[in-house]
């Protein structure tokens, strides 16, 4: 962490916005469909050689904690758009429109201690819902399946 704040952000900037303009021409091509889930990683590693070595590298890596890594746009939006097309980023946006009607509805339907709960989870939603811009775990295990066991708890 102390290498990203104190490093050279415009490499990263520059990084990132490549990814970027890469989801938007995948999602381009096929707009209603998408890729298909799960081969962002492999349009970018066709792609550019430079991406293959750090996807490899970062493979290497991932192993010796048991992680699954995927090398990908971060931006879960532009991720759901270029993998999903309009009818994955329809999912995606239905899902968080669902989540947080559900919360303000449970927020006003309750008294007391859950009613603070609800309020808790809600703010939550939208703390993941925020972060999905600078970061894709909004479509991985670790951010969907507490967001989704979120909003059926509310």
């Amino acid at each position: 962490i102390m290498k990203r704040i104190t490093g050279n952000w415009r490499e990263s900037v520059e990084f990132r916005t490549g990814l970027n303009q890469k989801a938007f021409e995948l999602f381009e091509k096929n707009q209603l469909l998408g890729i298909g889930p799960c081969h962002f990683t492999q349009k970018m590693i066709k792609f550019k050689n430079t991406y293959a070595k750090l996807y490899r590298e970062n493979v290497e890596k991932a192993k010796e904690t048991n992680v699954r890594y995927i090398f990908s746009v971060h931006n879960s939006y532009l991720l759901a758009l270029s993998e999903g097309g309009v009818l994955g980023f329809s999912g995606l946006i239905f899902l968080q429109v669902f989540g947080l009607l559900t919360g303000i509805r449970a927020i006003f339907s309750t008294t007391g201690d859950v009613r603070i709960a609800c309020v808790g989870m809600t703010a939550g939603l939208l703390g993941i819902y925020g972060q999905g811009l600078t970061e894709y775990a909004l479509l991985m295990d670790q951010g969907l399946m507490p967001t989704v066991l979120v909003i059926a708890l509310m």
